[in-house]
């Protein structure tokens, strides 16, 4: 999530599947204000 953080030049929308680690993995790589995100369960 780290590197993809690093490759962004702007605010994107992304979305995962259900998995809960990915909630740490982008608030600590982006943080919420850098993202719109959801997850499709």
């Amino acid at each position: 999530m780290e590197d993809l953080a690093a490759r962004l030049a702007h605010r994107v929308q992304l979305s995962t599947d259900g998995l809960k680690s990915y909630l740490s993995a982008i608030e600590n790589a982006v943080g919420w204000n850098g993202v719109d995100y959801a997850q499709l369960v």
